[in-house]
Formats: C-alpha cells, sequence, structure tokens
C-alpha cells in the first residue's frame, strides 16, 4: 500500500485527473495542493507520475490557479484523451463575479472580477504544453506547464494564453 505525499508538507489532498499516457507509458496522478499565490487564493493542481506505481516522481504544479477563470481556486476535476489520444484535463475554477451578477449574491465585488465569472466558478480544459514531453511539464510562457481555457456558460473558449 502506497500512500503519495509530498516532502513540503503543504496539504495535498483530493486526487484529480488519474490517468495512464498510453504514448510514453506512464501513470500520471494530479491532485489539489495547497500552496498559493501571493494573493492567498486557493488549491492549485500539483502531479505526481510513475512508469511501475512503485517510484513515483514529483513533478512540478501542472495548473496554477493565475487566471481570471481560477484565480481564486482550483477545484476536483478529471482527465480524458481526446479523440487524437491526447490528454485533456477538466476542472472547475473559482473566480471573483463582477457587480451585479448572481454570484455576487448582492454583496460588493471582490478585487478581480471579471465579466465571464457570472456566478462564480467556470469550467475549464487545459492541455499538455507540449505533448512530446513524456513528464507534460515541459513550459509554455513562464509557468504553465499545460495550457488552460476558460469556459462560459458550457462552452470553452479560449481565453487563455498560456502566459503565466
Amino acid at each position: 500500500m502506497y500512500h503519495l505525499h509530498n516532502r513540503m508538507g503543504c496539504g495535498e489532498n483530493d486526487p484529480n485527473g488519474v490517468m495512464y499516457d498510453a504514448k510514453h507509458d506512464m501513470y500520471h496522478v494530479f491532485f489539489q495542493d495547497h500552496l498559493s499565490l501571493p494573493s492567498g487564493s486557493g488549491p492549485v493542481w500539483g502531479h505526481w507520475a510513475s512508469r511501475d506505481f512503485t517510484k513515483w516522481t514529483p513533478l512540478p504544479v501542472a495548473i496554477w490557479n493565475d487566471h481570471w477563470y481560477d484565480s481564486n481556486a482550483i477545484f476536483s476535476g478529471s482527465a480524458t484523451f481526446d479523440d487524437a489520444g491526447d490528454p485533456v484535463i477538466t476542472y472547475p475554477g473559482l473566480c471573483p463575479p463582477p457587480p451585479g451578477s448572481p454570484g455576487t449574491k448582492g454583496k460588493p465585488p471582490k478585487p478581480g472580477a471579471h465579466a465571464g465569472c457570472e456566478t462564480g466558478t467556470t469550467y475549464n480544459i487545459a492541455i499538455p504544453a507540449n505533448r512530446s514531453d513524456p513528464f507534460l511539464t515541459v513550459r509554455n510562457g513562464k509557468r504553465r506547464f499545460w495550457s488552460a481555457f476558460g469556459a462560459k456558460n458550457g462552452w470553452f473558449t479560449k481565453t487563455g494564453s498560456g502566459q503565466g
């Protein structure tokens, strides 16, 4: 029996997006990690990888909560593969809704409010920045290993630039 635990003791929880990448013969486990940006926002997605379920490699944060559509937190999601066999992560992001939207519940808007965040929750996708990397950790921009895209009202729009 194994329990994956990061050495920094930062409070990882909720395994998410567990997947097997047949192209690289690699297992991936993503998880909520309570590292936060200086704003004190909620969890990001941490990442481990293994070829044999015995030796696990801790990898850099896969998805930071640093865009308008996930700036408050990234919560539990899942992973799948598209028709080309490439991994795709789906996850809900929490974000500050604009004034007068249903998500504010009559309260003043929080800093960083965005018109696309009407309810305070968005549903997002993330794809690897470089599919040829077996660990899925090659950078795209400053910090994004996965390029995330925000969604509004159930329709995905390419709002993320991949530049963290």
